[in-house]
């Protein structure tokens, strides 16, 4: 059985550099079959604080003000890491169902370490690929080496083990796309969200996420492989991204006055996923416009999210396939407020703190690939 260590550590500033024992520890718990969720000790400030506290002393009142919130978040990141969520429902006689129709939710993430980052001026490129059972609520995941998908705690400790491929080139990604697809199941019911930003996805890797190719049920890829819904009859696919500009949290026509947090469709297969100011937000909530005297106070506003749905079934509503991916935002148990990724790219990107990059010291791999291409 895979447990949780929690770890007592001093945040990373404290510790000369090169010294943070963070990722040795990792490691080393990883080999021994054992995720880890650090936090940082209270301060002395924290400590005279909490002793003050007259309802801490006497065990009342509310828990979530006796204990720093990053001690919560700690343990419910814990639980992340275990494959714990809250998409979906119970049903009576089965274990869970994201949907009516039990469609899975799967997520292409594709890990990048930086040449500033590496040892050796060289990037590394590592692919990943979340899915969650819609069946069961069962959270599975693959990564580059690995030969199929495997229950997400499982390949956390795969990747603190070191026991992956990493790709050097974005070209070798791009060619590998295909199958790796295949490996989440296509032949189920499946949404795949893909981020078309992140590690240069659209430019090097998957040019079919571009604005000026992406086809409406037609994937092509990199190679000029095609895929349609007669060839992949249980696929649908969402490209994602985030706009640098906000969207206002409030709207107002007429007499109709509304929260924007919410999907809001935009074109035929485009649509936008706004949320609610995140609750950590500190700011007035009680600020009005209205007041002149408040005109330059400043009042953060949610992301514009975008979600295009580039390939879906000729039965499907795409409404309902981008409401699908807009729902996944807000599933995760350690956060109050919806994350900035649907749940499978979420899971996906935070492989990447049990990593440790394996280097290598040939100097003839050190020329920048850009300059290659």
């Amino acid at each position: 059985m895979t447990t949780i260590a929690l770890v007592e550590i001093l945040s990373k500033e404290q510790y000369e550099i090169g010294t943070d024992p963070k990722q040795t520890l990792r490691s080393a718990f990883s080999h021994t079959g054992r995720l880890t969720q650090f936090f940082n000790p209270m301060s002395q400030k924290e400590i005279e604080a909490y002793r003050q506290d007259s309802s801490a002393r006497n065990n009342e009142g509310d828990d979530e003000q006796k204990i720093p919130y990053r001690f919560t978040n700690a343990a419910l990141d814990a639980l992340r890491q275990l494959g714990v969520h809250t998409a979906g429902y119970p049903v009576p006689g089965r274990r869970w169902l994201l949907n009516g129709w039990g469609w899975n939710a799967a997520g292409y993430w594709l890990v990048r370490q930086s040449r500033k980052k590496s040892k050796t001026f060289q990037q590394h490129f590592l692919p990943t690929l979340v899915l969650i059972d819609g069946e069961s609520g069962i959270v599975y995941a693959w990564v580059s080496g690995m030969e199929e998908m495997a229950p997400y705690h499982e390949v956390l400790l795969l990747a603190g083990q070191g026991k992956l491929e990493v790709i050097g080139k974005h070209n070798e990604v791009a060619t590998r796309i295909p199958q790796d697809l295949d490996r989440i199941g296509l032949n189920r019911d499946v949404v795949l969200v893909v981020d078309a930003a992140q590690s240069n996805m659209r430019n090097k890797v998957w040019r079919w996420l571009q604005d000026q190719r992406i086809s409406p049920d037609e994937i092509e890829f990199n190679d000029g492989q095609k895929w349609s819904p007669e060839d992949r009859p249980h696929l649908r696919v969402v490209r994602v991204r985030s706009v640098e500009h906000e969207t206002p949290e409030w709207y107002a026509k007429g007499d109709t006055i509304g929260l924007s947090a919410g999907l809001h469709k935009i074109g035929n297969r485009t649509f936008v996923s706004t949320s609610q100011t995140a609750t950590t937000q500190q700011f007035n909530r009680n600020l009005t416009k209205t007041n002149t005297a408040n005109a330059s106070r400043a009042t953060p506003s949610p992301a514009y999210y975008e979600l295009t749905v580039g390939m879906m079934q000729p039965h499907d509503d795409a409404e309902y396939v981008a409401d699908f991916v807009h729902i996944l935002r807000d599933a995760s148990t350690q956060y109050q407020d919806e994350t900035a990724h649907a749940l499978p790219l979420h899971l996906g990107k935070l492989i990447e703190e049990y990593l440790l990059w394996i280097e290598d010291d040939d100097e003839n791999d050190e020329i920048d690939e850009d300059k290659q291409e």
